[in-house]
């Protein structure tokens, strides 16, 4: 029995994947621009949190925006070294990172694997009712199943 949960939530975490790297590629490409517009915005400036400027080349700049994104000591890298020198500019650069990606982006891969995994094992549970032969909650408690049977049975309008 506690193979049969385990080879469920398996499956529906496979059935999940395909989304959910959709939602990843998403999330990517929009910390890609932004550590783009990062290296270009920051490359020049000093931080001394750092031994060498997180900005300045791309895979830096995109681990550094990771690092804010999951709020990892970004306080250090934004407010202390970057704000000084342009603080409406930096401040509206990373309020709009952090809403896009982390407020808006993270929370749709998290709501993309959790719909997925519930529809998938709501498929299983009523491919298993099926096999058993039992009926579902739906079939048992429906008022329009049995009208919408007999409406399927007629041809014309006659043999209602």
């Amino acid at each position: 029995k506690r193979i049969e949960s385990l080879n469920r939530i398996l499956l529906a975490l496979g059935n999940a994947l395909p989304p959910m790297v959709n939602a990843f590629v998403l999330v990517l490409l929009i910390l890609s621009i932004f550590s783009i517009m990062s290296v270009n915005f920051f490359k020049d400036h000093n931080i001394s949190y750092f031994d060498q400027n997180p900005f300045g080349r791309f895979f830096n700049a995109m681990f550094t925006m990771w690092q804010i994104a999951t709020k990892s000591e970004w306080t250090a890298i934004v407010r202390d070294d970057l704000v000084p020198y342009e603080p409406f500019g930096t401040g509206i650069f990373f309020v709009l990172f952090i809403l896009i990606i982390d407020q808006v982006l993270l929370n749709v891969v998290i709501a993309t694997l959790l719909d997925n995994f519930t529809n998938s094992s709501d498929k299983l549970q009523q491919a298993a009712l099926v096999m058993t032969g039992e009926k579902t909650f739906e079939e048992e408690h429906d008022p329009f199943r049995g009208l919408s049977a007999e409406l399927k049975k007629a041809h014309h309008l006659d043999d209602l």
